[in-house]
């Protein structure tokens, strides 16, 4: 349960304490904070409004109950105080109607969903059960647009990624045609080195058959 500003508006079992009443909202103290100084309590939130108040009115800040100045953080939270008033015991605020609850102020502010009081009945729980169902189907139609979304943008990926695997494809292709004309021009130009190799032998072959018959004819002569 969510409480307004100030302190706890409950019906309290025994009678609160003065000491543990918020002079300003006259509540329970909630969240209570102390004054260094003089050691009186507020609620936090109460304290707060004194502090925006006499900020906004160019005043000092004081003790609005013996008017004592209140240094800048001379103020504590009162966790002892608070545990005393969560300690103390309750009644529903819809007691005596159709709840008897009674317990301490800590579990009263859990109560109030659970209340029988608050508690939906007839055409109100079948239309909470309804938009129950409506904001389910449009949360799930939410999920379903997103994923849509998400599949396009991957189908989008995946052409992309297929183009670029065709483009790779093709210029793989033309390599492989450079290679192939590569080996053609390399067989070619090894048959040229071979003719070339078979030219080299006739023409040395050539020249030892002159060079024996220079020598023969050189023979004759001498005789």
């Amino acid at each position: 349960m969510v409480e307004s500003v100030g302190g706890y508006d409950y019906e309290f079992v025994t009678n609160l304490p003065e000491d543990l009443t918020c002079v300003v909202c006259h509540f329970a103290l909630k969240n209570p904070v102390q004054l260094e100084d003089c050691g009186h309590r507020f609620c936090k939130e109460c304290f707060d409004q004194m502090k925006q108040h006499a900020m906004e009115n160019y005043l000092e800040l004081s003790c609005p109950l013996d008017r004592q100045q209140i240094p800048n953080g001379h103020v504590f939270k009162d966790k002892a105080t608070e545990r005393t008033i969560l300690n103390l015991s309750v009644k529903c605020r819809n007691f005596g109607e159709e709840c008897t609850w009674i317990g301490e102020l800590r579990e009263a502010l859990n109560h109030g969903a659970n209340c029988p009081k608050n508690a939906p009945r007839g055409n109100e729980k079948f239309a909470i059960e309804l938009q129950q169902i409506l904001n389910g189907m449009a949360e799930l139609a939410a999920k379903v647009k997103s994923s849509e979304g998400k599949v396009r943008a991957n189908e989008e990926k995946l052409k992309i990624s297929e183009g670029k695997v065709r483009a790779n494809e093709e210029k793989l292709k033309i390599s492989e045609g450079k290679v192939r004309a590569n080996e053609e021009k390399l067989k070619i130009s090894e048959g040229k080195v071979k003719a070339n190799e078979e030219k080299l032998k006739i023409s040395e072959g050539k020249v030892r058959a002159n060079e024996v018959k220079i020598t023969a004819n050189e023979k004759k002569n001498c005789r």
